[in-house]
């Protein structure tokens, strides 16, 4: 019965100390990690704001220089050797764009390379990004559909009054270009990139996934691009993990040391205080009041004093 009544007092005192400590520790742990993340999070928004701004005025640039070529008064003749001259003086200028195209909507096509190459041909049907570049005038667009390399296309159209007759697009190969600035290194904690509205990626700075649903992504203006960041949530994880949860760990199992002889030593006062509650009712006695914790206490004081006054009573009959 005593045996019991110990192991009874300790089992209800671990556990009244240690459901409130573990819910404690839980939340605690995890209004931390949420904090972590979203704080990051916005850090991380911060730094693509930025770079969002970069990337808009380096399309900004380049459809402006595409559009003083569509509004030129080269192209506004109309003549075969007006829009080439003006597409090769553009080149001269721009280095980094590989070729230039003039396609009206009927499908004729007038392609100026680098080299000095031409090409005339007529399309049955427009391609995707021709009619995309028609039906939105001055924008930026990706493809990797053209001499099996991929290009980033600036595009303006030519009107004839109110109306879109053609399209000038130049073409600038991705390799050529550095879409970030040098101060950007995300690569532990974000994957960055570049997509367009097809899904194809411009660019890519590290070679898994961590999120199948991107938490951020910021369209960039005048294009058909968005910038895009995964967070790698298991990175913050794994930091929390190795620093935070194991000082919680450590914390609780020295709570628990700390609380296993507190709670033998209440349950040896409460074991010896019912002990002899009980001897004393047993061999109808007087408690013989021991120097025990719990007498100190007014309930049992109380409990005591009145149980010796009734076998008081009885002995004096």
């Amino acid at each position: 019965m005593k045996k019991s009544i110990r192991f009874f007092v300790i089992t209800l005192i671990m556990i009244s100390s240690l459901v409130p400590l573990l819910t404690f520790a839980f939340l605690f742990f995890n209004n931390t990690f949420n904090f972590f993340i979203s704080n990051d999070k916005r850090n991380i928004q911060s730094v693509l704001e930025k770079e969002k701004k970069y990337i808009e005025r380096f399309v900004e640039v380049n459809i402006k220089d595409v559009k003083l070529v569509a509004t030129s008064d080269n192209v506004k003749t109309l003549k075969r050797e007006e829009i080439i001259d003006v597409f090769k003086r553009v080149m001269n200028v721009r280095d980094d764009f590989q070729k230039m195209k003039f396609i009206k909507k009927n499908g004729e096509v007038l392609e100026v390379h680098r080299d000095g190459r031409i090409r005339e041909y007529k399309k049955a049907q427009l391609d995707y990004f021709d009619k995309y570049a028609i039906e939105h005038g001055d924008i930026a667009f990706y493809t990797n559909e053209e001499d099996n390399t991929a290009y980033m296309c600036f595009a303006s159209n030519f009107l004839i009054g109110q109306e879109v007759y053609a399209t000038c697009i130049a073409y600038m190969p991705t390799d050529t270009v550095d879409f970030f600035t040098h101060n950007i290194n995300l690569d532990a904690i974000a994957e960055i990139y570049i997509m367009d509205s097809r899904d194809k990626f411009l660019i890519k700075k590290a070679d898994k996934n961590f999120n199948q649903n991107p938490e951020i992504m910021l369209p960039i203006k005048n294009s058909d691009w968005t910038l895009v960041a995964d967070i790698n949530n298991q990175y913050f994880k794994d930091i929390l993990y190795k620093n935070i949860l194991l000082k919680i760990i450590v914390f609780l199992v020295f709570i628990i040391i700390s609380i296993i002889p507190i709670a033998n030593y209440i349950a040896n006062q409460v074991q010896e205080v019912i002990g002899e509650i009980i001897d004393s009712i047993d061999n109808k006695k007087r408690i013989e009041g021991k120097n025990i914790f719990f007498y100190k206490i007014y309930e049992f004081s109380r409990l005591k004093s009145q149980i010796n006054k009734f076998f008081g009573y009885i002995n004096k009959g």
